[in-house]
């Protein structure tokens, strides 16, 4: 093995990179550690707000590791330059927000529609809350990829008039569930 070809860019990019790994690992212990703190008091919001944001934050320290230890020192291969389109940080940084809203959305829900469902001796609470954490869940991730959509310009009204098309159609499609869902049959 010749080390004369040998470029230190290499190394300290792969230092960033192990930095990133590092980063990250602190940020899931204070996680934890943040974790442990919440369950300590008497509210649920402070446990809800750690867990939507602590997997999340990890994934998005390992990947701007990368980021920065590939491009800082120009180590990029040629076939990943699009890398350098804004525009994919501004998609990466969208998923990341649609991933926390989704996820402390889903756990207000969860946590505080359960409660509310144990309250009264029908089932249908608990049907709906499940419900709504789906429907929740589909809504912030159709918005999330609409977003993405736009930002690298592709018209996103066709998609928009398809989803409420097909919104009708399975309304009307439902229409007698519902009713009888909503009558108690």
């Amino acid at each position: 093995m010749d080390l004369s070809s040998f470029s230190p860019d290499y190394l300290y990019a792969a230092l960033v990179i192990l930095a990133g790994f590092v980063i990250a690992f602190l940020a899931r212990s204070l996680v934890k550690w943040l974790e442990a703190k919440a369950e300590q008091t008497d509210t649920y919001w402070d446990d809800i707000l750690i867990a939507a944001i602590g997997t999340p934050v990890q994934v998005a320290i390992i990947v701007l590791g990368f980021y920065y230890g590939m491009t800082l020192f120009n180590i990029m291969p040629d076939s990943m330059a699009w890398v350098h389109d804004p525009n994919y940080a501004i998609a990466f940084w969208i998923l990341i927000s649609a991933w926390i809203i989704s996820t402390l959305l889903h756990s207000i829900i969860s946590i505080y529609g359960r409660r509310l469902a144990e309250l009264s001796s029908s089932d249908m609470d608990d049907r709906l809350v499940d419900l709504l954490e789906l429907v929740i869940r589909y809504v912030i991730w159709f918005a999330a990829i609409l977003a993405i959509l736009k930002v690298f310009n592709i018209d996103v009204t066709p998609l928009l008039a398809g989803a409420g098309i097909a919104g009708i159609a399975v309304a009307l499609a439902a229409q007698d569930f519902i009713s009888n869902f909503f009558g108690g049959a």
